[in-house]
């Protein structure tokens, strides 16, 4: 057990008593019971309200854009006005069609659906797991279990049976979250000389879509440069029973985590900020930076904190795409998207606003710096803003407004430290960005990892990301 007359020391909640304790286990009976459901309903009613309103300023840059391409001979705005005419006819029939059936029906339909796009591990898992009846599924590669002699795994990776190697020593401890639930975890230890003697661990954050069994043998390859145990784990829902009625089952399960470490390692305050490392991917980042957090107000906890190509926020993710299909003001597009996200269970985590709260010394980042994009509208279209070309640069799937570091050096938040002192976009010297010559958001993170920061540049020692990125885990000073 723990030292408890050690004054830097957690009190180490037993974890599946923290819905009586933890900040965000629980709020009270009357909310959850009556205040949270008339809530929700009034945000879908506000959705409903909104999305019928879209058409308003959808119809007029219709109107602005056909006359200027009619007048000018531009294809670009022709173009532009019939994306701006299927928005004004598409989002009042499809998202305010869901808010009307959500709004009216107490089994919130909406919520359902929204989360069946913002959450797609457990479908994902689901359908990976089907694999021909003599290989063995990764369904069974979840615990608590003793450690399976099988060091091979299949998964059905966009239709095709692959093969997962696994390492013999890893383990699947009990680790319990909210009212209970069991959540699914694997230990990888270090793979190097004298893994006794590593102290520190990295926990990892899966995208929302994704699950940690595809991510073993990227791990693997990774373990002997970090030189660090590694602990994966699946949010609720994924591979054991458990239903996610809001973003905050997902962050608890990471604050059950970081618990489950502290207790087992019987690591103090200063412990878990030396050992302790949190890695995430994607829009596993808004849920770790939120974890992050959660240990620095409640405990004064610095957490180490790695971002990779993650979202701002998904309210401004989703505006931002709703926006470069059709031409709906940025403004306008993130009350419509706060208010679905709200009424689906909360899901508007902001990374951007957790981050200024964290110790910048903590924070590092690595992100796909974006190729310069040509806009062929014309200036008068520029300045009237009825041009909404997509812009995603070199990621191909996060749009470039919507990243977090970019978000935040745009508004001069730049918090944290550079990924590295040399890898940048040619226009930012700050070192917060990858240029990326080709990488992109899905790519293999040992594809990404493997490789120097830029190809180009020419240094005797060669560097690749990993190299910085395992630098993270050394001692701050």
């Amino acid at each position: 057990m723990p030292n408890n007359n050690n004054n830097d020391s957690f009190s180490y909640p037993e974890v599946n008593d923290t819905p009586e304790t933890e900040k965000y286990l629980k709020h009270s009976a009357f909310w959850q019971k009556v205040g949270e459901p008339l809530a929700r309903r009034a945000a879908w009613f506000g959705s409903l309200l909104l999305s019928a309103g879209a058409s308003v300023p959808l119809t007029a840059k219709f109107a602005a854009n056909g006359i200027i391409g009619l007048l000018g001979r531009d294809v670009k705005a022709l173009q532009n006005a019939g994306e701006n005419l299927g928005g004004a006819i598409a989002l009042p029939v499809v998202i305010g069609g869901v808010s009307l059936a959500s709004t009216l029906v107490p089994e919130q339909t909406g919520s359902k659906l929204v989360k069946r796009w913002v959450y797609q591990a457990p479908i994902n898992f689901k359908a990976n797991c089907k694999v021909s009846d003599n290989k063995r599924s990764i369904a069974e590669e979840v615990g608590p279990r003793v450690t399976p002699q099988e060091t091979e795994a299949w998964h059905n990776y966009f239709s095709t049976e692959k093969l997962i190697k696994l390492p013999p020593t890893r383990t699947f401890p009990e680790v319990k979250g909210k009212n209970g639930i069991v959540i699914d975890t694997m230990d990888i230890p270090y793979c190097g000389a004298d893994p006794n003697k590593v102290e520190k661990y990295r926990l990892c954050f899966n995208t929302s879509f994704s699950y940690y069994q595809k991510q073993i043998e990227t791990i693997i390859k990774q373990q002997s440069k970090i030189k660090a145990h590694t602990r994966l784990f699946n949010y609720p829902g994924i591979s054991k029973a458990g239903v996610v009625t809001s973003t905050e089952d997902l962050i608890n399960a990471g604050i059950a985590e970081v618990y489950d470490l502290a207790k087992r390692n019987q690591w103090s305050n200063a412990d878990l900020s030396r050992n302790l490392h949190l890695y995430s991917y994607c829009s596993g980042g808004l849920f770790a930076t939120q974890v992050a957090l959660y240990f620095k107000q409640k405990h004064n906890v610095d957490l180490t904190i790695f971002i990779d190509r993650c979202y701002s926020s998904w309210q401004g993710a989703i505006a931002r795409e709703i926006h470069d299909h059709c031409g709906l003001p940025m403004s306008y597009g993130k009350l419509l998207a706060g208010s679905v996200l709200y009424a689906t269970g909360d899901f508007n985590v902001n990374a951007e606003k957790a981050i200024e709260k964290l110790n910048p010394a903590f924070v590092n980042y690595i992100n796909i710096a974006p190729d310069p994009v040509t806009n062929s509208a014309t200036q008068i279209r520029k300045a009237l803003r009825l041009s909404h070309a997509s812009q995603k640069g070199s990621d191909g799937t996060i749009p470039d407004k919507a990243m977090l570091a970019i978000k935040l050096q745009k508004t001069n938040k730049l918090f944290g430290m550079p990924t590295t002192a040399l890898v940048h976009d040619q226009d930012n010297k700050n070192g917060h960005f990858i240029y990326a010559e080709g990488w992109g958001h899905r790519d293999d993170l040992n594809n990404l990892f493997l490789k120097p920061p830029v190809a180009s540049q020419k240094r005797e020692d060669n560097p690749t990301v990993l190299d910085y990125y395992a630098k993270t885990l050394e001692p701050r000073g």
